[in-house]
């Protein structure tokens, strides 16, 4: 009831000690302005006030409660209400050291008044002015967001009341939105009515029922006026939770009208009034105005075209339709709603891209990664380094997805296979080439393409490459639409449903030609060596322009490559998208594999693009939006993948020596590193503008705080961005210091500007001792046993609890970052080891932490 009420009396009576000495040697120092600013800038004050305002509802409620079940109480109170010189009840003297802030100032105010410019304490003053008022504002903003979080905590309630089926909504920092009554097909194609209950980090899907009679009232904090109605006359039963993070637009959000339709007929309504009173009022005029006259009528007529337009648009069912993509255990599902109006549709989606983006930037709701444990790779030979990685698209025996990962010495390249059954470990490591492995790809079926194709040039989900953009890469989406109950059940994942024999690599060791004739095709097809459409591959592209293809379960200890492609030059990095195979080369061309109707890659004469006279190496590419993204020098390239074309160039600096490293999409931002900068770029990719420019340097200081101080300004010396990954709106990024971050990567829409804050940047304990190579994520089947430390998983359970309901369960996102060595942060002088950290490295030989040994480590997100 009186919480913090004696430690705020402590600091004012610290204060008033220290004006009576102040006043007693006044001669020497005449000031009290200092006084003041120490006393209200010190953080102690200001957590005591914070700590009083957070608790003055409790204190209320429990002074309410005293009063109904203590009689006494009241009597007590009532006698010291009359014996009060102001005759105050407690309530109005439990605010009374809120109110003490606001009088200091008025104190100030009026001694400024009466002291001269040029006194000593005239500055003081006024900056102790300055830091009551800002306190006061400080104040007043805890006050307003304690009485909100109380009405949104009722509001809350209610609507849990109001849902049949619906628990656990009320959650501390979770706000309701907006309500909205759609319509959503069946499985029979028959329209039903939904409501979409829309919250800051949680969208629910119910039923609706009309209904007679009444329901207990909602109390005076509740709901808007407006949803008083609705929610009295219907009954509502939940079909569907998903959490925002599991949701996302299908279609890009350009396609939203920028102004509401009905606002638009309005305005031309109104035009059409006036210009008709106009003509009325030309008939008084007594001079020719034939001129006059034609130019009204002709306005008119433009007028009345595009008031029918609008009508005509507004009547647009596909303007009142929006289409979500759900993540569910079996892929990506898309939900399509219905709304009453353009209008009503275009405020709910502007609605939630705005969730979506406060979401995204709230860092202390997110989990952090659960780390799971450093795997070493033993060199086989001196030098070998990490390189690229990439998951298999195929699925093996264990119903799981395997990751190829590439090292080199420059004279070697070796591909090490890394199995996730039964337990994270290496299967097999064998030497592929004699040359440098510089990236890796993996290239889905053709069955696969198609049913994840729409969604790829939709720029929601990125192609695979050696750094995966999205966590969803490796994935088979799913694009059926959910039926009338919003069960996925129906929903089906075609690889699933490979038997073993299907999954089982061929019995040929033959390297088959870069292309087929279709005489060839016929006598192949019928001596069972062309190879098997239904099988994913993996493209490995190496330093003297090769690439490898392989099948994603080919044992390469035993098979000998399928295909074997030379180009003109060294092979950078490779992407894929639906019908085609791109691959960025070191003369600065992109070389485009092409997919026959027969199912088979065209490998003997790939299309080129050439990106400039310059000749120089081709270094990243992405598709975002349906247009492949290339990394030239200091320009990126723009290319339209149905021409070929270039589209548009622009730089990201203007030094055209520092060439771009790295890119990753995430929506409709993209990302990008240059060379030698620990800088971040944040492109929007339907303007091409840079909206943010984050410098990872503060946090990469405070994860290195504890090391030494030679081996720290080593790594400061050439500390750059070496990866980056975007996961879950998690943006992971990999430095030369071995340190690795993560940003709440914000949501870009259309329109936006420059942000206004930066994204939160948080550190990981767990790193390399040399740089990070790559940075690589992969999905895992919610039943794959990936041992957990127990500490970490309690805390995971706690966060998820509430976050997603059967119908959208996620699998599991395996974060893998390879880099030289491996080290925990926390093992430093400045960060004595904890028992989590000692248990997490008690399992690694010393020796990763002493030389440059090869090391994966994963966490699970």
């Amino acid at each position: 009831m009186f919480y913090q009420i004696p430690s705020i009396k402590l600091h004012h009576e610290t204060l008033l000690m220290q004006l009576k000495h102040r006043i007693e040697h006044w001669d020497t120092r005449p000031k009290i302005g200092d006084l003041i600013v120490d006393t209200f800038t010190k953080e102690a004050v200001i957590d005591t006030y914070t700590a009083f305002i957070n608790n003055w509802k409790t204190a209320k409620e429990a002074i309410k409660l005293a009063k109904t079940t203590r009689p006494c109480f009241v009597r007590c109170l009532e006698e010291w209400t009359r014996e009060h010189r102001g005759k105050l009840n407690l309530d109005a003297l439990l605010i009374m050291p809120v109110q003490r802030i606001p009088r200091y100032e008025l104190l100030i105010k009026e001694l400024l008044k009466h002291t001269p410019e040029d006194h000593p304490d005239r500055v003081d003053l006024e900056s102790a002015q300055s830091e009551l008022h800002d306190l006061a504002l400080k104040i007043n903003a805890m006050e307003h967001e304690v009485d909100e979080a109380e009405r949104m905590m009722i509001r809350l309630k209610e609507l849990e009341m109001y849902i049949d089926g619906l628990s656990d909504l009320v959650e501390p920092n979770r706000k309701f939105v907006k309500f909205d009554m759609v319509t959503m097909s069946s499985g029979m194609g028959m329209k039903k009515d939904r409501c979409l209950f829309l919250f800051s980090d949680l969208l629910i899907i119910t039923n609706l029922k009309r209904k007679s009679g009444t329901i207990r009232k909602p109390s005076t904090h509740s709901c808007s006026p407006q949803l008083y109605p609705t929610l009295e006359t219907n009954k509502y039963k939940l079909l569907m939770r998903v959490s925002l993070e599991d949701l996302e637009l299908a279609k890009p959000v350009l396609l939203v009208p920028k102004k509401p339709f009905t606002n638009e007929r309005e305005l031309l309504e109104c035009d059409l009034g006036v210009l008709s009173k106009i003509s009325d009022l030309t008939g008084n005029l007594s001079a020719s105005h034939q001129p006059l006259d034609d130019a009204l009528r002709n306005m008119m007529a433009q007028v009345s075209r595009q008031l029918s337009e609008r009508q005509a648009h507004a009547n647009d069912p596909a303007l009142s339709k929006v289409e979500l993509t759900v993540a569910t255990q079996n892929g990506l599902e898309t939900v399509s709603v219905t709304f009453l109006s353009p209008n009503k549709r275009n405020t709910w989606e502007r609605a939630f891209l705005e969730a979506k983006q406060a979401l995204s930037l709230s860092a202390d709701r997110r989990p952090p990664p659960d780390f799971l444990n450093p795997i070493p790779i033993r060199k086989t030979r001196a030098g070998l380094q990490l390189t690229c990685v990439a998951t298999t698209s195929d699925l093996n025996v264990h119903d799981l997805k395997d990751v190829w990962v590439c090292n080199s010495d420059g004279y070697v390249g070796q591909v090490c296979v890394l199995s996730m059954q039964p337990e994270p470990a290496l299967t097999s490591c064998v030497a592929v080439s004699n040359c440098k492995i510089t990236c890796i790809a993996s290239v889905p079926t053709s069955a696969t393409m198609h049913k994840g194709g729409a969604l790829l040039n939709s720029g929601n989900i990125s192609p695979i490459s050696d750094h995966s953009s999205s966590g969803d890469t490796n994935n088979d989406p799913l694009s059926s639409c959910i039926t009338m109950e919003l069960n996925s059940d129906d929903s089906s994942d075609e690889d699933n449903s490979l038997d073993e024999h299907s999954r089982s690599c061929p019995s040929d060791k033959e390297t088959f030609p870069m292309s087929l004739s279709e005489d060839e095709m016929l006598a192949a097809t019928k001596a069972h060596h062309i190879p098997d459409p239904t099988q994913g591959t993996m493209w490995i592209g190496m330093e003297d322009g090769r690439i490898f293809v392989y099948y994603c379960n080919d044992n390469i200890r035993i098979k000998k490559p399928r295909i074997k492609v030379q180009l003109p030059s060294a092979v950078h990095c490779i992407t894929s998208t639906e019908h085609s195979v791109l691959v960025g080369l070191g003369n600065g061309q992109v070389a485009a594999f092409h997919r026959p109707a027969q199912g088979f890659w065209e490998t003997l004469h790939p299309s080129y693009v050439d990106l400039g006279p310059s000749a120089a190496p081709v270094q990243r590419m992405i598709v975002v939006c349906g247009r492949l993204w290339c990394a030239c020098l200091n320009m990126i390239h723009v290319i339209n993948l149905s021409t070929l074309k270039i589209e548009t160039s622009f730089p990201v600096v203007t030094d055209p020596s520092r060439h771009v490293t790295d890119m990753v999409s995430s929506g409709l931002g993209v990302w990008v590193s240059v060379q030698n900068s620990v800088v971040l770029r944040l492109c929007n990719a339907l303007t091409y503008d840079f909206i943010a420019d984050l410098n990872l340097t503060p946090s990469v200081q405070k994860m290195l705080a504890g090391c030494d101080d030679i081996l720290r300004q080593h790594k400061f010396a050439c500390l750059r961005v070496t990866a980056m990954l975007t996961c879950k709106d998690l943006l992971w990024v990999g430095t030369s210091a071995g340190v690795i971050m993560t940003i709440n990567a914000p949501h870009v829409v259309q329109g936006m500007g420059k942000l206004s804050s930066m994204p939160t940047v948080t550190g990981i304990w767990h790193g390399h001792t040399g740089q990070v190579r790559f940075l690589h994520c992969l999905e895992q089947n919610s039943t794959a046993a990936i041992p957990i430390p127990s500490t970490r998983r309690s805390i995971r359970r706690d966060h998820r609890r509430h976050s997603i309901a059967s119908a959208a369960t996620m699998n599991k996102m395996i974060v893998i970052s390879g880099g030289d060595g491996y080290e925990d942060f926390r093992c430093t002088p400045a960060h004595p080891a904890t028992p989590t950290a000692i248990t997490a490295t008690a399992v690694v030989d010393n020796s990763g932490r002493d030389d440059s040994t090869n090391h994966l480590l994963l966490w699970q997100c």
